[in-house]
């Protein structure tokens, strides 16, 4: 008997963790798929560095003027557009918001 209640107590703590791993992995992709892609299923980052022609366009990982980047200057950065930037439309730059989809 007390062989019969070891395995399936192993059995339901096995399904339980497994369970709570595929929730992990939702929630995952939920978070995920917040994300604004483009065609590829990239993530678009957009940079942050006003007066350049990169500003609000999508990031080149370079130091300025290649770039967006300043070493040492973390007012010159890069954020990833998500679904929530897109559905505020006080927030709407024009620069970007066209990769809104």
């Amino acid at each position: 008997m007390r062989l019969y209640t070891s395995i399936l107590l192993i059995i339901i703590f096995g399904c339980a963790d497994s369970n709570s791993e595929y929730e992990n992995s939702i929630e995952i992709e939920k978070e995920y798929n917040k994300f604004i892609e483009e065609d590829s299923g990239i993530p678009i980052w957009i940079c942050n560095h006003p007066n350049t022609e990169h500003h609000n366009k999508i990031c080149i990982e370079a130091e300025y003027p290649k770039g967006c980047y300043i070493e040492g200057d973390n007012t010159k950065f890069c954020w990833l557009l998500t679904k929530d930037d897109c559905e505020l439309s006080n927030n709407h730059e024009p620069e970007w918001m066209h990769f809104c989809k």
